[in-house]
């Protein structure tokens, strides 16, 4: 007899329960999947108010402000309204009102500032760029200026019949406290005729530093840096000269002088001429 083939069928069945295990991972919710690349709210740097300006005069000013938190705060102050080559007074304590002195300011000047606040957490704000304008100069100007010396050289140029008259001046600062500049130069030079007396003023711009002496219009590359002549006229007496000069802050003053008129020749030095870049404060 013959018996037909026993087969079986095995049904494996897994399960797989996380319940109890500490270290089974949770499977992510769409909640929690939302709260994954949810970004944190920045936090916000010390909010800037009550900015402002008090006590401005001729060369000060006072800038407060106040900070909503502890900060310490940069103050820029720049002339350029971009705020280029800014100066930077600093406040580093932190704390909640905030005022700077400043000083050294040009008078009838407008000035741009801006103020950066720093806390504790390094977190920064900047305000607006605000300004404002310094008071005018009155009074007598801080500088002084006298005459050490003036002479005029008579010559004439190679080849020329016509007389030729070159001024020499020095002048030398009287304060000792601040620079003086020289802005305008009238010579007087009788009998140089036809035409007008005096000559056409000379503007120009000059530094003579505090409790200093400048020697003004000498040889410049081979010859005088200031000449006036009139064809078929030639000077005779006494030369004279106003010399119009300025303080740091704009304020004027003049000084007069005398001196004769001397024959001479053109320099036969080369040299680079007086004094022509910009003064500094001298204050």
């Amino acid at each position: 007899m013959t018996r037909a083939p026993i087969r079986f069928a095995f049904v494996v069945v897994l399960t797989m329960g996380f319940g109890g295990c500490d270290h089974a991972p949770a499977m992510p919710t769409s909640a929690s999947r939302s709260a994954a690349v949810t970004a944190a709210p920045a936090a916000a740097g010390p909010a800037i108010t009550a900015l402002g300006v008090s006590g401005v005069g001729e060369h000060t000013a006072k800038i407060a402000w106040s900070t909503d938190q502890p900060a310490d705060s940069v103050l820029e102050l720049s002339v350029d309204p971009s705020m280029m080559d800014a100066r930077r007074l600093a406040s580093d304590d932190q704390q909640l009102q905030h005022e700077l002195s400043v000083t050294d300011l040009l008078s009838a000047t407008t000035y741009y500032f801006r103020v950066t606040a720093n806390n504790e957490q390094h977190q920064s704000s900047r305000s607006n760029v605000r300004n404002f304008h310094t008071l005018a100069a009155t009074g007598a100007p801080l500088s002084g200026l006298d005459t050490a010396e003036f002479f005029v050289i008579e010559f004439k140029y190679p080849g020329s019949t016509t007389w030729s008259y070159a001024p020499q001046l020095t002048v030398r600062e009287t304060s000792g406290r601040s620079t003086a500049t020289v802005t305008k130069l009238v010579v007087v030079l009788p009998g140089l005729n036809p035409g007008t007396n005096p000559m056409p003023p000379f503007d120009t711009s000059k530094c003579v530093a505090p409790g200093q002496t400048l020697s003004l219009l000498n040889e410049i590359y081979g010859d005088f840096e200031l000449t006036f002549d009139r064809p078929g006229s030639r000077a005779s007496g006494t030369a004279s000269i106003v010399t119009t000069f300025a303080d740091p802050d704009g304020r004027e003053g003049t000084t007069s002088a005398t001196g004769p008129i001397v024959p001479g020749s053109l320099p036969t030095t080369y040299s680079g001429g007086s004094v022509r870049w910009p003064c500094a404060s001298g204050r």
